[in-house]
């Protein structure tokens, strides 16, 4: 695994820890509604992403605009849903790094 991989597979296991961490949480933002009424940039972004993984909603990924954060949700939830098919959504290399949260380290 080269350099780049790895820092992509931390950076989406860190953000599957932080999206647990959120789940055990009321969440920082509202619903939906909330998110769709913001402006677009990061702060709707991070809004979709609480509400999709509060959710399990990985179609409520596709409203984040920036794909360094619409890439990791789609991953995070298809590890929370133990779903890999959710990774074929993604751009060949980031499928790549979704579906090898799904190997079993041995």
């Amino acid at each position: 695994m080269n350099f780049m991989s790895f820092f992509h597979v931390s950076f989406a296991l860190i953000f599957l820890t932080v999206a647990v961490i959120l789940l055990g949480r009321s969440g920082f933002f509202g619903g939906i509604d909330t998110c769709s009424e913001m402006e677009y940039g990061a702060s709707r972004d991070e809004c979709f992403v609480d509400v999709a993984i509060r959710e399990r909603d990985e179609s409520l990924c596709d409203e984040i605009s920036d794909d360094d954060v619409r890439y990791p949700c789609y991953s995070a939830i298809a590890v929370l849903k133990e779903d890999r098919n959710i990774c074929e959504r993604l751009p060949k290399d980031q499928k790549i790094q979704c579906t090898m949260l799904f190997v079993n380290p041995s």
